[in-house]
């Protein structure tokens, strides 16, 4: 399930940045209409994000606000190939919905991600085995096909954590994340491992709210930030719940949930300490699995 409809963000930026440079021109929204094909009507779509614009007419609006400078003439330019660019996830557009790739897109050029997770790991940390636990756990009807194409879809985002420069992953768990055995003992301790290994890279950091603590500002439920350093006007905020995701970019909520990710944050473990928690429950996994072997 998905919230509030989000446009392409992108586009919807672009707008809102073509109406400012308008106004500061001291323009008419007719005026303006008039150098571009499709008329006022089209114009106040482009400006809400609501439809897309064309180079040349974006060229267009630039000259006619006498924007000059290179840099902000480039930068919008640029914004507008990025409206249009497909990535890797299209290939996954008939299990995508519009949201889910506008979703990935900005995951895919994000520069920071806070995520808190009340319940099971984060995807972009997930291991192959423990995702497919976890995806035919949750849809036991699914054809394995669908399950493989999940799982797969979920590796290609992890890509994003191996680049040269990732962005910064910032990631608070509550402890009973990491005593659910997702996919029985030996998957789950594979898991943990994985995180330890991940929690040791320079650009992510894992903290643990240990079960201790008892109530903490987490129990709200998971949610993750992408931000942006371009621009926070694309930064987003996406909320998951027992029956999926919402999706919601405007400044308020963002900036609600990033003061609730500090306090959460707040109540965790320094990291070194809680990736010694993860590697003693992993320990006590492994120790069970080969018992039961």
């Amino acid at each position: 399930m998905t919230g509030r409809q989000v446009p392409n963000i992108r586009q919807k930026h672009l707008g809102s940045e073509l109406r400012k440079l308008r106004e500061s021109a001291r323009i008419s929204q007719k005026y303006a209409s008039e150098h571009i094909d499709g008329g006022q009507a089209k114009l106040s779509k482009i400006e809400t994000g609501r439809q897309h614009i064309r180079r040349l007419e974006l060229i267009a609006l630039l000259d006619l606000y006498e924007v000059d400078d290179p840099a902000l003439r480039e930068s919008l330019l640029s914004l507008l190939r990025d409206t249009r660019k497909k990535g890797w996830w299209h290939q996954h557009d008939d299990t995508l919905d519009a949201e889910a790739r506008e979703m990935l897109s900005l995951e895919a050029d994000c520069d920071r991600i806070a995520h808190f997770s009340a319940m099971v790991v984060p995807e972009l940390l997930q291991t192959p085995e423990y995702a497919r636990a976890l995806i035919e756990g949750l849809g036991p009807h699914l054809p394995q096909e669908q399950v493989r194409r999940r799982v797969e879809l979920r590796v290609q985002r992890q890509r994003i954590l191996d680049r040269d420069t990732p962005p910064q992953f910032i990631c608070v768990l509550d402890e009973g994340v990491l005593h659910r055995p997702v996919g029985g003992p030996q998957v789950m301790a594979a898991q943990l491992r994985r995180l330890v290994v991940l929690g040791r890279r320079p650009r992510t950091l894992l903290q643990v709210v240990p079960l201790c603590r008892g109530v903490h500002p987490g129990l709200h439920g998971t949610f993750r930030v992408l931000f942006h350093s371009s621009s926070t006007a694309l930064d987003v905020l996406e909320v998951t719940d027992s029956t999926g995701s919402r999706y919601l970019h405007d400044d308020a909520h963002v900036e609600t949930h990033r003061i609730l990710f500090d306090e959460v944050r707040a109540a965790a473990l320094p990291s070194r300490d809680s990736l010694e928690l993860i590697t003693h429950i992993a320990t006590t996994l492994a120790s069970t699995a080969g018992n039961t072997a």
